[in-house]
């Protein structure tokens, strides 16, 4: 027996060196695995460890609120949107106090946007920040959030959003809000707040205040040249902008000290006496009203006025030291700046709606017919749709002229000319002839007993360059021949028509004209006009005061430099003509120093008091061809002839039964 356990051992031996090496692991902690997963930033890992360990049975409250927590945020990486927006109301739901939490928030407001579209994203984030139980930091940065979320296109939206938030809070929340804004918008570089500028609409607004101001103070910074241009936005936007921190006043203080207030000398040639006199007059009170309120704010400015009747004005223009001329208005002054080479030594400014020269020698201060012909097209065009036309003008040069640019117009903005038809001004028994031939339908006198006629011209809207008293008459031909459909477009001298009789306004619902200026209009630069003239007891203004007072304002504004040459009076005019404030209709200048005057379209129909509502007058003659239709089939039906092709419409033949 002993001989056989030294054998027993070596076996034993040699069985233990064929076996593999045994090593015993402890389990993985689930939970440990899961925070490692989601600290990598391992979304999809991360998000299948927390859905396992939410399905652990009796979890305490810390534990599913960290675990909800952590599986919305690693669904909405994985842009598993639907399952990071249930977490989050699973959170809430369980846990109230985690909806202030504004990472929580910012990411069920980016799964909506995803799974819902971005109208809910941008009535969710509204909803937040006018919720009272949730607190001002997550409103804050809610503002930040939308800024930086938000395309392009919606910051119009953003901005109104954010205005309303604003609206919302306590005076010192207002204060902090502003603060942190200008903060975040004064670290952002040109580019970004170009962007952010570009959707303004009203300066006056939170956060549209804020952005113009940091825009306009930025420029400031780097741009001291042209500080005396921001100096005048800034002053005006501090005034009228209503800012709750005193952050924006004490940095302009601070700047202002720096680089000093403005001062500018502004020249005006008007004619003062003779029949143009109250068109002088009346500029020289907007401009009188302008110097007044610059002294006012603290800005110098000394005011020239040389009367365009004394024939030794260009003389005097000459030895005077300022460099900017607003004017002449008449014509054959104008032609001697030119023919006595004033411009060598001068700017001039014309006020009238055509300059040679312009933009080399002379430039213009003044709408053009070109200006007026090209918003009436273009609405025409992309607001009622129609695109082919016909001028009715009348036989004198105003008319040949303007319908000349109205035809050059056309072919420019690719519009089609379909009828072209003049007629004698002074011989109104004429007219209803001329009006018959445009529509191309047999003349009739009211007495004859003449088959009623239902013209269908190719056109759809007639250009007729005439004051608005021929106009009346004419429009009642269109009736007299069944032709209530045609929009009627009128040139500036429409403005301020006398009141229509109802008779008037029937022939002339469909009639719309530009006009340079809104006495309705409710920015703060009129109102403040108003206002200067309510102060001195000098009535309401109208378009020739806002010229005055535009004008100086707006030169008051620009660093004007001893011998600027043409093509860098053209670059400050473009650059800076945007971001002008104006009372009247919006001037720019082109890069080659061309003005174009951005004109106001009204509708007699509507009147003055608010600007033209095309989509109204659309709906107005949407009717009328209706009724027309009708009014055509009972006529044939009636006389029993044979009903034309395109008016066959059982509908319309079913209206026609009824009313018969």
């Amino acid at each position: 027996m002993l001989k056989k356990i030294p054998y027993l051992v070596f076996l034993l031996i040699l069985l233990s060196s064929c076996t593999k090496n045994i090593y015993l692991t402890t389990p993985k902690n689930p939970v440990k695995e899961a925070d490692q997963a989601y600290k990598e930033e391992k979304w999809l890992k991360s998000k299948v460890l927390y859905q396992k360990l939410l399905a652990t049975p009796n979890l305490d409250l810390q534990s599913k609120t960290l675990f909800l927590k952590r599986l919305a945020k690693s669904s909405l990486e994985v842009k598993d949107f639907p399952l990071a927006q249930d977490s989050l109301l699973q959170l809430f739901t369980l846990n109230p106090e985690e909806k202030k939490d504004w990472e929580n928030q910012k990411i069920l407001a980016l799964s909506l946007k995803e799974t819902q579209g971005i109208d809910e994203f941008k009535e969710y984030l509204l909803r937040l920040g006018l919720d009272s139980d949730l607190p001002f930091s997550l409103k804050r940065e809610m503002g930040f959030f939308l800024l930086q979320e938000l395309p392009e296109k919606d910051l119009a939206d953003a901005y109104s959003i954010l205005e309303e938030v604003y609206n919302s809070l306590t005076i010192e929340e207002k204060k902090t809000l502003e603060e942190d804004f200008y903060y975040y918008l004064a670290n952002k570089d040109g580019k970004s707040l170009e962007s952010l500028k570009a959707k303004i609409w009203n300066e006056e607004k939170f956060p549209q205040n804020i952005i113009t101001f940091v825009y306009f103070f930025n420029l400031a910074q780097r741009e001291s040249t042209d500080w005396s241009f921001y100096w005048s936005k800034l002053k005006v936007l501090l005034k009228k902008a209503n800012f709750s921190s005193p952050l924006f006043q004490n940095l302009f203080a601070e700047k202002e000290n720096s680089l000093g207030i403005p001062e500018q000398k502004i020249a005006l040639i008007l004619p003062l006496e003779g029949p143009y006199a109250s068109f002088g007059w009346k500029i020289l009170k907007g401009a009188s009203l302008a110097q007044w309120k610059l002294l006012g704010e603290g800005q110098k400015v000394d005011l020239i006025i040389f009367n365009s009747l004394d024939s030794s004005w260009p003389e005097q223009v000459l030895q005077t030291s300022t460099k900017v001329i607003g004017g002449p208005l008449i014509p054959d002054n104008i032609a001697r700046v030119l023919q006595n080479k004033l411009y060598e030594k001068k700017l001039f400014f014309t006020f009238s709606p055509s300059s040679e020269k312009e933009g080399k020698e002379i430039w213009r201060f003044f709408p053009s017919a070109e200006d007026q012909v090209r918003i009436l097209i273009k609405q025409t065009h992309e607001q009622l749709g129609i695109n082919n036309f016909a001028i009715l003008y009348p036989e004198e040069n105003y008319g040949q002229r303007m319908s000349k640019v109205f035809y050059q117009a056309l072919n420019q903005q690719g519009g089609e000319l379909r009828g072209l038809t003049s007629y004698p001004p002074d011989a109104p028994p004429k007219w209803g002839k001329k009006v018959a031939q445009l529509l191309k339908v047999e003349e009739k006198n009211q007495e004859e007993e003449k088959l009623e006629t239902f013209p269908e011209p190719d056109f759809e809207a007639v250009f007729i360059p005439d004051n608005l008293s021929r106009v009346k008459a004419i429009a009642s031909y269109f009736f007299f021949y069944n032709e209530p459909r045609l929009f009627f477009l009128g040139p500036s001298l429409w403005a301020n028509p006398d009141e229509l009789s109802d008779l008037e306004k029937i022939y002339l619902t469909l009639a719309f004209y530009p006009s340079p200026w809104w006495s309705a209009n409710p920015s703060f630069e009129v109102s403040e006009l108003k206002q200067l003239l309510k102060e001195s007891v000098q009535g309401e203004p109208d378009f020739w005061v806002g010229l005055g007072f535009d004008f100086v304002r707006f030169f008051a504004s620009l660093p004007i430099y001893p011998h600027l040459p043409a093509d860098k009076v053209n670059e400050l005019l473009s650059n800076k003509s945007r971001d002008f404030n104006w009372t009247i209709a919006p001037l720019t200048w082109n890069e080659e120093g061309k003005a174009t005057e951005d004109l106001f379209l009204f509708s007699l129909y509507q009147g003055e008091n608010k600007l033209a509502d095309l989509n109204l007058l659309q709906n107005i003659r949407a009717k009328r061809i209706e009724n027309r239709k009708v009014k055509k089939i009972e006529y044939y039906k009636k006389h029993n002839l044979p009903l034309p092709e395109e008016d066959t419409n059982s509908t319309l033949e079913e209206k026609s039964n009824e009313n018969n």
